[in-house]
């Protein structure tokens, strides 16, 4: 891949172009932390609002911020930014998911009971989510890590009867 080349084509487009100039500065995004410019890449994610508050790609731009501090394991910001996503933009496709994120990320810093309440959120909010599973069985997980064991089977009990094609299933099976 040419990340560097696309960098610099892409900063050009955002100069030349005012037209595209939101969809080349998120692309710009991806070309600077592919060629290893991730401070970079985070401030072009940073002064996006700023600089494009109508672009349709604003979403996308923030939850790539978001992702960025999972990867970089500062779960508190990645946590904070997932569950703004998920408040700015309530209908988004990936809301559901931003909430298993903010959770996963709350996990990682065992805060169980603001990943619970994350999972309960997504299953209040989006009860026809296909992720519905997962968050059942994360907030199983979660259970069992507070060691509130009878609740994690009846979780996991849950996942297997009311979700059988789920791939969660078998790791539910293996968790009681």
């Amino acid at each position: 891949y040419q990340f560097e080349a696309a960098a610099k084509d892409l900063a050009r487009v955002r100069e030349t172009a005012p037209a595209l100039a939101d969809e080349a500065a998120y692309l710009q995004m991806f070309a600077l932390y592919g060629a290893g410019r991730d401070e970079e890449a985070a401030r072009l994610g940073e002064a996006f609002p700023d600089l494009y508050a109508a672009s349709p790609r604003l979403p996308e731009a923030a939850l790539w911020l978001a992702q960025y501090a999972y990867n970089r394991k500062a779960y508190e910001e990645a946590q904070q930014r997932f569950a703004a996503f998920a408040d700015r933009w309530p209908r988004h496709a990936l809301a559901d998911a931003a909430l298993i994120l903010a959770a996963r990320a709350a996990v990682r810093r065992a805060e169980f009971p603001a990943g619970i309440a994350l999972l309960s959120r997504l299953a209040r909010d989006y009860p026809e989510s296909g992720r519905l599973a997962e968050a059942r069985y994360l907030q199983g997980d979660a259970l069992c890590e507070m060691a509130r064991f009878e609740e994690a089977i009846l979780v996991f009990d849950e996942i297997v009867n009311r979700y059988p094609e789920s791939a969660w299933v078998t790791p539910a099976w293996l968790r009681k």
